[in-house]
């Protein structure tokens, strides 16, 4: 007991022995009580409590020593009780005082644990809806007790979310929290899409990033959904875009990992041990926020056996998998195997085994997975794979070579059939599309001037890219290359119209 009190006591910081004084009501042992107490100056306490439902008063004296507060029943022969705990100050009254009772009345005793009991004063900072910093740092326990933050775009309770202590005002995560709120919101999507939830999401995570900079012990994790980074891994393997994603993110948290241990040793005086159980908690907030939205209902995609083993340089037993391995299973490891650059022999023969190269339907081109090795390019074209499959609003491998400036492939691609006059498309139009996309009927061209270099779009110009197409609205290649300050991209585009004005 006297470590559970001491626990409290280094938790806050020392009561000033001036008169203090409590009227509350609470709970011994689930059994509703009220109390009142004073304490002097010398921390002498005198008081009473009394179980609400008989109201008959027993009287208490007792001591508090800084934090730590022990009260025992006098006056009354046949009743031996005494309360043991710690106490909260707030506004100059006590606002709450918890912790165990131990003794002979009502029909309780006999425990040498004890009986849970808690008291709630008359002082709360919650009381005013107006949860500040300096609440947040005075109480903690009691500020972050807070449960309603409201569900869509309001709340009843103003919180300030940019105290100094919150993890969201620390200099050294700054990365890794805009990395997180960019996986989680890759564009601004209208209302119909998001729902006004996400504003309410928006308030829960940050009060829950100030919670683990004030009050980390205070805070617990989310049950149910604990595959967020197994999900974000498969996640990362269904385009090179969110492959780039994933592996960025994971070197931030690799770095910042020590970083916010050491600040949690510094700041609240714990040993390592405990902050790192407080940093695995903050990073495993912060990534939830980013890629914790997955469906319950979530599973691994299934893989040819030993698919790791093969993306490490390991392929005997890959190779004997593969002849009774689903379609399913040999396309999911198929991208794997791309993305990881593995051996061209391997991919190849798993990707003759696949029966439907090219989909019928709209689905990330494998194509797009291999536009850093020609090799791979050659080898799936070879198999079948179509050099103008494309995803769901129109994008095909041509663009991922270009985005990444791989102009081998992109050399590849053209020379078997990429059409270097395509756009991005709905496979159905649709106003309420939640894709994200604004600027429809992109080209490969125009992807160049916004992404890529000169190298790049002279290549696409003399395999007959339309120098003068337009997207929706109304911009052509070089407004891409001069909204994205892209000057020698600028430059050759207006030396090619003004040698092809129509």
């Amino acid at each position: 007991m006297m470590k559970y009190l001491f626990f409290f006591a280094i938790l806050f910081p020392f009561i000033s022995q001036a008169s203090v004084s409590l009227v509350g009501k609470g709970h011994v042992a689930n059994v509703p009580i009220e109390m009142n107490l004073v304490v002097s100056e010398k921390g002498e306490v005198t008081g009473s409590y009394h179980y609400t439902k008989t109201k008959i008063p027993i009287d208490l004296k007792g001591k508090l020593i800084e934090r730590e507060i022990t009260l025992k029943t006098v006056n009354d022969p046949k009743i031996n009780e005494v309360f043991k705990g710690s106490v909260i100050t707030f506004e100059g009254e006590i606002s709450r005082i918890s912790g165990k009772w131990f003794g002979t009345h009502g029909g309780y005793g006999d425990n040498s644990e004890g009986y849970d009991f808690k008291i709630d004063g008359r002082t709360n900072p919650l009381q005013d809806r107006n949860l500040t910093c300096e609440e947040m740092k005075e109480v903690p326990e009691l500020a972050f007790e807070l449960s309603d933050l409201g569900s869509g775009y309001g709340t009843r309770n103003s919180v300030d979310y940019e105290c100094p202590k919150s993890l969201s005002q620390l200099d050294f995560l700054q990365k890794v929290i805009r990395q997180a709120s960019g996986i989680r919101r890759p564009s601004r999507l209208p209302q119909h899409c998001t729902g006004t939830i996400v504003h309410a999401q928006w308030r829960y995570y940050h009060f829950d990033l100030a919670k683990l900079g004030y009050y980390p012990q205070g805070f617990s994790s989310r049950r149910g959904k604990k595959k967020g980074m197994e999900y974000f891994e498969e996640w990362s393997y269904h385009s090179l875009y969110n492959r780039e994603i994933y592996t960025e993110y994971m070197a931030e948290l690799k770095k910042i990992r020590p970083l916010l241990t050491d600040w949690y040793i510094e700041t609240h005086a714990i040993d390592r041990n405990l902050a790192q159980k407080y940093t695995e908690n903050a990073l495993e907030r912060i990534s939830n926020y980013g890629f914790g939205s997955y469906f319950y209902s979530w599973k691994p995609e299934e893989l040819v056996p030993f698919t790791e083993k093969a993306t490490n340089g390991v392929y005997d037993d890959f190779l004997l998998s593969i002849n009774d391995a689903s379609e399913g299973e040999k396309t999911n490891s198929l991208r794997r195997l791309l993305i990881h650059n593995t051996n061209n022999e391997v991919v190849k023969k798993l990707a003759f085994s696949v029966h439907t190269p090219s989909p019928g339907g709209r689905s990330e081109p494998m194509l797009a997975y291999a536009v850093y090795n020609p090799s791979h390019i050659k080898t799936l074209l070879d198999a079948g794979f179509s050099p103008n499959q494309q995803n769901e609003f129109g994008k095909t491998a041509l663009y991922y070579a270009i985005q990444f400036s791989q102009h081998d492939s992109v050399s590849l691609l053209l020379n078997n059939g990429a059409n270097v006059n395509h756009t991005y498309q709905l496979e159905k139009e649709n106003k309420w599309s939640c894709i994200g996309i604004e600027r429809w009927g992109r080209t490969p061209l125009m992807h160049a001037a916004q992404h890529s270099d000169v190298r790049m779009i002279k290549l696409l110009l003399e395999a007959g890219a339309d120098l003068h197409a337009k997207d929706v609205k109304g911009s052509s290649a070089i407004d891409y290359a001069k909204d994205n300050l892209k000057k020698e991209n600028e430059k050759i585009l207006s030396k090619e119209l003004e040698l092809n004005p129509f």
